[in-house]
């Protein structure tokens, strides 16, 4: 027979394990989500209608990747209409990411991933073209497409804006359009970019 003797006090049975390095802040409810330059961004908030904010590429003190960080949910940038609305969409293409308004669009750049301040230029200084409805955006040929006020627009990644819906244009002046609900769809078999927009005909009595 052995005898194990425990000569360990109660008191020190427990140990305190360090807090962990590793954050997890949950970001920022918003309705638009997308990803620039290996970040998560995030806009479209209830209160906030013009921040755009976006994770760290990484946790400093490990050097561990991940979009979960949100750093108190202060790390972004406000993007102001000087028409007076909010953001309708948010959407990147190649080395950029655009910011939509109603009736406004701004390019943003910059390397947010290795903590560059990101630089702010609007594009349609006169208004009247910006994004109705976030589902109405796909990237196709090159250049992100989407439904406008007037039509359907397109934009490079040099930011030139052209209207490609120009011969059909009448069609788009119905307001009975509820562009709000638009939605596209990039039939990749085809070749074809397709809008679908409702109708709603107000019937009184």
């Amino acid at each position: 027979n052995q005898t194990y003797t425990d000569l360990v006090d109660d008191a020190n049975l427990v140990t305190i394990l360090p807090e962990p390095i590793k954050r997890h802040d949950p970001p920022p409810k918003g309705k638009y989500l997308s990803v620039y330059k290996n970040c998560l961004v995030i806009s479209g908030q209830k209160q906030n209608v013009n921040n755009l904010q976006y994770s760290l590429p990484k946790n400093a003190a490990t050097g561990e990747i991940g979009s979960e960080y949100f750093p108190d949910d202060d790390n972004g940038i406000v993007v102001q209409s000087s028409f007076g609305d909010k953001i309708t969409a948010i959407a990147p293409l190649r080395d950029l990411l655009y910011v939509f308004h109603k009736n406004s669009i701004h390019v943003i750049s910059g390397n947010i991933n290795e903590l560059e301040v990101p630089t702010t230029d609007l594009i349609t200084k006169e208004g009247g073209v910006g994004c109705q409805s976030y589902h109405s955006i796909e990237e196709f040929n090159n250049s992100l497409v989407f439904l406008s006020q007037n039509g359907i627009y397109s934009i490079d990644s040099s930011s030139a804006l052209s209207e490609v819906s120009s011969l059909i244009k009448p069609l788009f002046l119905d307001n009975e359009l509820k562009r709000k609900r638009a939605v596209s769809f990039n039939w990749t078999e085809k070749n074809i970019l397709l809008f679908i927009i409702p109708k709603e005909t107000l019937v009184s009595g």
